[in-house]
């Protein structure tokens, strides 16, 4: 991916995430506004979108809001075979770590 592609993400990602965050106001206005980050590119949103799954599926509560974002990558356009193919590139990234006995690295 590309430094810019890569800066559209960010951009993205942070749109989705304060829509998400909230989970007040208008549904339609913030797919909307996330279509509007996007600009045409469902690529991206099914990065954003397989990003967020992948971090559901780590069942880290951290990340509590990343249903409401995936899903709304998903309403905005998403490519979902990107977001599948991210889904799985990201879930060895978000994954939690093995810990040791004493909590420290694995032998």
């Amino acid at each position: 991916m590309s430094t810019r592609d890569q800066l559209e993400l960010a951009k993205i990602m942070g749109c989705v995430s304060r829509h998400a965050a909230r989970q007040a106001g208008e549904r339609a206005h913030a797919v909307d506004e996330v279509r509007r980050a996007a600009r045409g590119r469902a690529d991206l949103l099914g990065q954003a979108a397989g990003t967020y799954r992948a971090q559901t599926l780590s069942g880290d509560r951290a990340f509590w809001y990343s249903d409401v974002a995936t899903r709304l990558c998903v309403d905005a356009g998403a490519d979902v075979d990107v977001a599948r193919r991210a889904t799985a590139a990201a879930a060895v990234l978000v994954q939690p770590r093995r810990r040791g006995p004493a909590g420290g690295p694995t032998p």
